[in-house]
């Protein structure tokens, strides 16, 4: 138990690091091992291949660290220096493994049209790096080949998956929206309703006792100003819904206040 909850621990600190910090780190590792594997296999043909090693490890170490960022540059970058290397006699064993990461980030990282360049790309950089190893089998370059397109299969079948959820997002986050403005546009009619509803019975008591109780009038109409201004802070309130605002907007809750004093303007009248 203690062991499993370490690893999720672990799990969780990788996954807050920096993607462009993961990537570079890739990508030191890589030329890391490179470096062990040349010390091992010195490369030959003097300094000129040595430059021309260098040289291409840190292209295909380049697109590892723009992978993300630069999907088909990165994995453009990794077949060129992959291939050069075959043609050049100089190829390195881990190159192949660097450009297969490449390929994935392709499938899961570009655009969909960009991405689709991977399987012809594979084929062309599969074929020239057989090219510059004669001595391998025709099985060995039909098996690499397959693991080059699946690998980026998975990642392009993994950024649609998640394309897909995407859209649903976006489809239920609009559905929220669509059902909120349905309830503030409801909540509206009714408190608005309610508000001219009793205006209409103040105005209508003001006129009848105009005449003869004046006073009555004036305080009737002064309910009436009274109405319409709580009215109002009730419908920006309402409206404040629509947009972010510091303050809970009015819901339905309201409405027994303009009941009750509908009622009472009634009474009054009556």
């Amino acid at each position: 138990m203690n062991s499993s909850r370490s690893m999720v621990r672990r799990l969780a600190r990788l996954r807050a690091v920096p993607a462009p910090v993961v990537d570079a780190a890739i990508a030191v590792v890589f030329v890391a091992v490179v470096v062990v594997d040349r010390t091992q296999q010195p490369v030959a043909g003097g300094a000129a291949m040595v430059v021309l090693s260098v040289v291409l490890t840190l292209m295909i170490a380049g697109g590892l660290v723009v992978r993300r960022s630069f999907p088909l540059a990165g994995f453009v970058a990794g077949t060129v220096g992959l291939s050069v290397e075959a043609l050049a006699g100089i190829s390195s064993a881990v190159s192949p493994y660097a450009n297969l990461i490449g390929i994935y980030s392709l499938g899961l990282y570009a655009t969909r049209r960009r991405a689709l360049l991977g399987p012809p790309m594979a084929v062309v950089g599969t074929a020239i790096y057989f090219a510059g190893n004669p001595d391998a089998a025709a099985f060995e370059g039909v098996g690499v080949l397959f693991s080059w397109i699946a690998t980026w299969a998975v990642g392009y079948s993994n950024a649609r998956r998640r394309e897909e959820q995407e859209r649903a997002r976006r489809a239920t986050r609009q559905q929220a929206i669509a059902e909120e403005q349905i309830r503030v546009a409801r909540e509206l009619h009714d408190v608005v309703g309610h508000t001219v509803n009793l205006l209409i019975v103040q105005a209508g008591a003001a006129r009848l006792l105009l005449d003869t109780d004046p006073a009555k009038a004036r305080e009737l109409l002064a309910g009436m100003e009274q109405t319409g201004r709580d009215s109002l802070a009730d419908l920006d309130q309402a409206l404040g819904n629509l947009r972010p605002a510091p303050h809970p907007a009015p819901g339905l809750a309201q409405i027994p206040d303009l009941v009750d004093r509908l009622t009472d303007a009634r009474s009054e009248w009556s």
